[in-house]
C-alpha cells in the first residue's frame, strides 16, 4: 500500500486489520502560519522572486521570511523578515583577517543553488554555503586550503525590532538574540540567536574539532560586528577542505526533531545543528563520544502490542570501512536538542554522570558493523507506548575503541538518510490515536498539516 501519513513524522506502510506497520521519522519541518494559526509544511526551496528588489533568491514558506544573495556591492547576502512584526535583520559577509573593511565589503559569485541551500565564492578557496534545515540556518564557510588569514568577520544590522547582545535569561553564554517588541527577553522566546561557532577538518578517521574564538562588537545601536578567530596552529595542522559553522537557530520549537551527541574532549560543545550523530567508546585517557535522539511515539495508541521496532541509523559518507557496534538504551531525563552536551542536559543543567544519563541494561547491543546500522527495540518502544517509562529516547554508545559509529543526523537535507524507527504493531486501543487527537482539538486537520515532508 502507499504510504498514509497519519502525522508530521509518522506514516503507515502497511496494514492488516489491526496490524499496523508505521515509519517515524525525527524531523519535523512545520510552523505555525501566524496569520491562519495552521500547521503548515516549511518549504526550503530558493526561489527566483524579488520581492525585495535586490535579492535574488527567497524562501517565503517560513515562518521567517527568508532572502539570499545579493545582486550588487554593500547589500547584504542574507536578510531575516518577521512577517508578523515587521522587523528585519540583515547580515554582511565584511571580509577576512585584519584587512578587513565595511568600505570595500566582498561581493559574492553564486555557484549553486537547491532544495534548501544557496552556495557562493567568497574568494579563490573559500566558498560560503547556506542551508535551510526546518528552524536552523547553518552558515558553512568551507575552506579548501590554508588561508593566509585566521579572522572572519560579519556585520549584522536590524531594522524595526529589538535585537539584545548579552545575557538572556536562563542562557549564560553570550549571544545576540532577536526578539519582537514588547516580548519577554529570556532565552525561551527569541525568534533567533546566533550559535557559538565551531570547526571541523576532512579527517576521516580522526576528525579536528575545535572552538573558534568569537567576538561580539557593538558599533552603534541596533549594528555589531561578529568576528570569529581560528587558531594558526589548528589551520595548518588540519586536513583540508575545513568547514566553519556558525549556524543561527530560528524560532525554537518544542515539534523539532531530536538528536545530538556529546564529547568528552570538548564537554561544553553543542552539536545540535551538525548533519551526523556520532558514538565512540574511546576507552581510558581516549576521547569519547555518546549520541542522543528520540522519537515522537504519540500516534501509536495506548494498550498496542509492539511487535517489533527498528531502529535504523544510515552511515555517514566514509565511515562504511570503519567497524563499530551501537548499542542503543534509554536516556533517563529530559534533554534539549541545541542546549545538550557531554556535561549539560540543557543549559545550567548537568546530567548526573557526563556522557548523558542512561540504563545499564541496552535495549539493543547490536552486532559488528561497517556501515548502516539496524537496532531491534521493540521491548523498549512497548515500556514507552504502556507509560512505564517516560520517553526521553535512545542513548547510543559503542563498544569499539578508537572507532566511531557515525551516521546522518536529522539535519542533513536528504530526508531518506535520516534516522527513522520502524514499528510494527497491534492496536489495542479505541478510537484516535492520542497525536491525532491533540491535533484535531488545535484544528489543524488540514490537508497541508497531515502530509510528510
Amino acid at each position: 500500500m502507499n504510504e498514509i501519513p497519519i502525522n508530521r513524522t509518522c506514516s503507515i506502510i502497511e496494514q492488516s486489520n489491526r496490524r499496523k506497520k508505521i515509519e517515524i521519522t525525527a524531523k519535523r519541518r512545520y510552523y505555525i502560519d501566524y496569520n491562519t494559526s495552521l500547521l503548515v509544511p516549511i518549504n526550503c526551496e530558493p526561489q527566483d522572486v524579488r520581492i525585495y528588489n535586490t535579492y535574488k533568491f527567497e524562501v517565503l514558506n517560513h515562518d521567517l521570511h527568508l532572502a539570499f544573495a545579493p545582486s550588487e556591492k554593500r547589500l547584504p547576502f542574507m536578510r531575516i523578515t518577521d512577517p508578523k512584526s515587521g522587523g528585519s535583520w540583515a547580515l554582511w559577509f565584511i571580509g577576512f583577517g585584519d584587512d578587513a573593511n565595511e568600505h570595500n565589503p566582498i561581493k559574492p559569485i553564486l555557484v549553486d543553488k537547491g532544495n534548501g541551500f544557496v552556495q557562493w565564492r567568497l574568494a579563490d578557496g573559500v566558498n560560503l554555503k547556506l542551508e535551510i534545515m526546518g528552524h536552523k540556518i547553518r552558515k558553512l564557510i568551507i575552506l579548501d586550503k590554508r588561508p593566509g588569514w585566521n579572522k572572519l568577520k560579519f556585520r549584522i544590522a536590524r531594522g524595526g525590532s529589538n535585537l539584545i547582545d548579552g545575557l538572556a535569561v536562563g542562557c549564560p553564554e553570550k549571544r545576540l538574540m532577536a526578539f519582537r517588541k514588547g516580548a519577554n527577553l529570556g532565552f525561551d522566546n527569541p525568534l533567533f540567536w546566533f550559535t557559538e561557532p565551531s570547526a571541523y577538518d576532512s579527517n576521516i578517521e580522526n576528525p579536528n574539532y575545535t572552538n573558534p574564538q568569537y567576538t561580539l562588537t557593538p558599533i552603534k545601536t541596533g549594528i555589531w560586528d561578529m568576528e570569529i578567530i581560528l587558531d594558526t596552529d589548528w589551520l595548518d595542522a588540519a586536513q583540508y577542505p575545513v568547514y566553519v559553522d556558525p549556524t543561527i537557530v530560528l524560532q525554537p520549537d518544542a515539534t523539532e526533531g531530536k538528536d545530538t551527541y556529546g564529547q568528552s574532549n570538548y564537554p561544553t560543545t553543542n552539536y545540535g545543528t551538525y548533519t551526523y550523530i556520532s558514538n565512540r567508546n574511546g576507552g581510558p585517557g581516549y576521547m569519547r563520544r555518546n549520541a542522543f535522539i528520540q522519537f515522537n511515539l504519540n500516534s501509536i495508541p495506548i494498550g498496542s502490542a509492539i511487535n517489533s521496532a527498528e531502529l535504523y541509523l544510515t552511515c555517514w559518507s566514509g565511515y562504511e570501512s570503519m567497524p563499530h557496534r551501537t548499542r542503543a538504551g534509554r536516556i533517563l531525563e529530559n534533554w534539549e536538542e541545541i542546549q545538550a552536551t557531554w556535561n549539560n542536559r540543557s543549559t545550567g543543567v548537568a546530567w548526573t554522570n557526563p556522557g548523558g544519563d542512561y540504563e545499564g541494561t541496552y535495549a539493543d547491543e547490536g552486532g559488528d558493523s561497517y556501515g548502516d546500522t539496524s537496532l531491534e527495540t521493540a521491548s523498549l518502544v512497548q515500556l514507552w507506548v504502556d507509560g512505564t517509562y517516560s520517553n526521553y529516547g535512545y542513548h547510543l554508545r559503542d563498544d569499539y575503541y578508537i572507532h566511531y559509529g557515525t551516521y546522518y543526523s536529522s539535519d542533513y537535507g536528504t530526508a531518506s538518510v535520516r534516522p527513522k524507527l520502524t514499528i510494527t504493531y497491534t492496536d489495542g486501543g479505541g478510537g484516535m490515536p492520542a497525536g491525532l487527537s491533540a491535533l484535531a482539538g488545535m484544528r489543524i486537520l488540514h490537508p497541508l498539516a497531515i502530509g510528510i515532508i
